[in-house]
Parts: C-alpha cells; sequence; structure tokens
C-alpha cells in the first residue's frame, strides 16, 4: 500500500467538511474511510477544481488505488471487517447502521462492494467527459525557483515539508523510504554537491565516502576522480563536515 497516495485525502476529510461535518484527527488515521464514496467524490472534486475541471493521473490513480482495497474477494478493506470499528468511534451513520446489522461481516462486504462499483462508475464518468492528462509541466515549478534571488530557501523548505510528512511506522516501506529522502535532502543542502555524487556515495566497507570521525561527527569525503571537473576546480580531495542537523538521521 502506497501511503502517499492515500495520505493527502485523508488529511483532507479532516479540514473540509463533506455534508456538514469534518472528520476528526484523532479517527482520521484508517484505510475504512475509502469505503465512503461521499468522502472520495468530494476529494476528487477538490482536485478537478484546483486542476482547472481537468481529470488528470493524480484522480484516476486514487481511485484505481482505492478500488483495489475495496475489490470483492481480494480487496484489503473487503477482507478486514474488524475496520468497521474505527468508523463507528468515529461516529459516522453509516457504520452504525452496518453494525447494527444482524451479519455485521456480510453487511460490511456487501458495503465495500457497492463502493467498488460506484467508484468504477465515477472513473467511467470522467473518461467519458475529457482524457486523462497532465496539467503542467515537469519543469515549470523548478524554472520559478531558479529565477528566484534565493533558491535554496526553497529546498529548505522542502526538507522540512518531508520532514514533517512522516508516513506510519507500520507501513514499513514507506517508513524506511521517507527516512531514506530526508537523509539525502538533508545531506544536499549540508553538502551541496552534484547529485551524481550521492548516487556513488558509499558509507561500508573499506574508506567510504559517509565515514564517522574520531571526535564522532560525520563526514563526507570524495577523491578528485569522482569528480565531472577533476582537471579543473576539483584537482583537490573533497572532505568536508557533515552538518550536525544531519547526523541523528545518519544513525537512523
Amino acid at each position: 500500500m502506497h501511503w502517499s497516495v492515500f495520505a493527502p485525502f485523508l488529511g483532507f476529510i479532516t479540514t473540509h467538511s463533506v455534508r456538514g461535518h469534518t472528520v476528526p484527527l484523532e479517527h482520521a488515521d484508517t484505510l475504512a474511510w475509502l469505503t465512503s464514496t461521499v468522502h472520495i467524490k468530494s476529494f476528487v472534486q477538490f482536485l478537478r477544481i484546483r486542476s482547472n475541471n481537468v481529470t488528470h493521473h493524480g484522480v484516476i490513480t486514487l481511485l484505481s488505488n482505492a478500488r483495489s482495497h475495496l475489490r470483492p474477494s481480494t480487496g484489503f478493506l473487503w477482507l478486514h471487517s474488524e475496520l468497521l470499528d474505527d468508523l463507528c468511534l468515529a461516529g459516522d451513520t453509516r457504520a452504525h447502521d452496518i453494525a447494527a446489522h444482524d451479519n455485521p461481516e456480510q453487511a460490511w462486504r456487501t458495503h465495500c462492494a457497492e463502493a467498488y462499483r460506484e467508484l468504477l462508475q465515477l472513473e467511467k464518468s470522467l473518461a467519458a467527459q475529457s482524457p486523462v492528462r497532465c496539467v503542467r509541466s515537469p519543469a515549470r515549478r523548478i524554472e520559478s525557483i531558479l529565477a528566484s534571488d534565493f533558491p535554496l530557501k526553497s529546498l529548505v523548505k522542502m526538507v522540512r515539508d518531508l520532514e514533517a510528512d512522516e508516513p506510519p511506522q507500520a507501513h514499513h516501506r514507506d517508513y524506511v523510504a521517507w527516512i531514506r529522502d530526508v537523509l539525502l535532502c538533508k545531506m544536499l543542502v549540508s553538502n551541496p554537491l552534484r547529485v551524481g555524487q550521492f548516487s556513488v556515495m558509499r558509507f561500508r566497507g573499506e574508506r567510504p565516502n559517509l565515514y564517522q570521525s574520531t571526535d564522532g561527527g560525520w563526514r563526507l569525503r570524495f577523491d578528485p576522480s569522482d569528480f565531472k571537473n577533476e582537471k579543473g576546480a576539483a584537482f583537490e580531495e573533497y572532505d568536508a563536515a557533515v552538518e550536525p542537523s544531519v547526523w541523528p538521521w545518519i544513525r537512523r
């Protein structure tokens, strides 16, 4: 499960009223909300309005991933009726109706199947209105950053936002990828080298690039031959300290 696909949706339902109510923050961290098509549709409308009513790939990715969790017989939500309790604790009226059913597990599975069909119909309807397309040029955002007086401010903000967007530790793959991404972005700020240097950086074995000095600090070193401009400015070995705020992330 790719947490990054659903995290914006779960954040949306805590800050945007749907049928007069927002989801309490303490009850939002559950995939059970994917069964609520009224919330999904509201978020899809929000995404399309932000993109001048264009159905972009982010919308389709959300719907297809949600449906995969609702699919009868194999979907994660269809198989885990105990997640109904999460919606009941949040005060969801439909969830309480399902819980009061003579056979709550079967009622939950029926609910998931209905949500699956409804989202499939929504996806077909959006595709019939207009073809799915990109809404922006990938280079557009970076153009404004490079043209600014202090382009590194955007990098620092990106690191801060990424650090604050911690996925649940239970989602192990997403969690370790998040640690990796934060570390590499922080190192770009601390030691602004070419991306190529970080792609070949070693931290194990004999004479690693990232190493710990005798005083406990971390340093980064590269031979002149590791640089593109070896015959120019990079004629000496690069050996520089890594900023102390990065050290805890290295240890993680």
